[in-house]
């Protein structure tokens, strides 16, 4: 996501410079020897000329920072280059997990942190050489609780962001949108590990079904009794809305468990157990999903 992102916003006319901010210096030079990142759309392939930095070595300003890690390296990735904040620079979040939003959004009270949610596809065929392969929906809305006296105006940022090639939509209320992400992704990515399959594939087997009718039923229960989270009413159904609008996709989590790389579970049913607790609510369907995953995703990853 970061090439594509990065790919896009080479493209609009005011933006002065583009950088992909990279852990290894070896990515760097990469990057300077492909010459940028090569963009693949349709029929349609281009070369963005876009930068690199390696991290540690980073001593400009930055003005806008979109953080396009995993959920479980954002907080890690944003203090690595927090010595370059100004007291103007906005941070952009573009991972899923409430907790870590709302815990970035409180450890940087004095700048203004956003979220933006977004179905655009992306995989690379190799490094810094990326296919935009789903046109989606994108959200971005404001987080800090700085920013809840001041103007909400979405004018400054979005100038700075691809809008029409990334079709970004302003939400006045992006916190109820990522709520409703995170109890789809509770419901769906667990499942797909446990039954190894396409995200559709979890509406056609008789007992993937009956599991996931049961999960959405006791997320609605959690999230419906915590104090932050907005009222969640027939959870299935978007559910199997998004199933079956994205029934020949493979999930995230699927795909990290079968490249044996880290997932961010931890972020979606682990922290519902939390809440769960919080409330005194008992949710044996997710905690037997939870034993589940760890049991299937350790075969997979073998």
């Amino acid at each position: 996501m970061a090439c594509l992102w990065a790919a896009r916003l080479w493209e609009l006319p005011n933006i002065a410079r583009v950088s992909l901010l990279l852990r290894r210096q070896s990515a760097v030079e990469d990057l300077q020897e492909a010459g940028g990142v090569r963009l693949h759309e349709a029929e349609m392939e281009t070369l963005a000329a876009v930068q690199g930095q390696h991290i540690p070595l980073i001593d400009t300003a930055i003005s806008y920072l979109l953080v396009c890690t995993k959920a479980q390296d954002a907080e890690k990735a944003i203090a690595s280059v927090a010595h370059c904040f100004t007291p103007d620079t906005k941070i952009v979040l573009l991972q899923n997990g409430i907790k870590m939003q709302q815990h970035i959004s409180q450890a940087y009270p004095s700048h203004k942190v956003y979220a933006l949610s977004t179905s655009q596809g992306a995989y690379l065929h190799a490094p810094f050489d990326v296919v935009h392969a789903g046109f989606g929906q994108s959200y971005l809305g404001l987080l800090s609780p700085s920013a809840a006296n001041e103007s909400t105006s979405p004018d400054t940022l979005l100038h700075a962001l691809p809008v029409q090639r990334m079709n970004i939509h302003w939400d006045a209320n992006i916190t109820s949108r990522l709520w409703i992400k995170f109890a789809i992704n509770c419901a769906i990515n667990a499942l797909t590990v446990i039954y190894n399959c396409k995200n559709g594939e979890l509406l056609h087997h008789p007992q993937s079904l009956r599991t996931l009718r049961a999960l959405c039923e006791e997320i609605q229960l959690i999230l419906n009794r915590t104090p932050t989270s907005p009222s969640i009413d027939n959870l299935f159904q978007q559910v199997e809305a998004v199933l079956l609008a994205t029934a020949e996709n493979i999930s995230s989590t699927l795909q990290d468990a079968r490249k044996g790389q880290p997932s961010e579970f931890i972020h979606f049913n682990p922290y519902l157990c939390e809440l769960a607790q919080s409330q005194k609510i008992e949710n044996p369907v997710n905690e037997q999903v939870i034993a589940r995953f760890s049991t299937s995703f350790a075969k997979l990853a073998d």
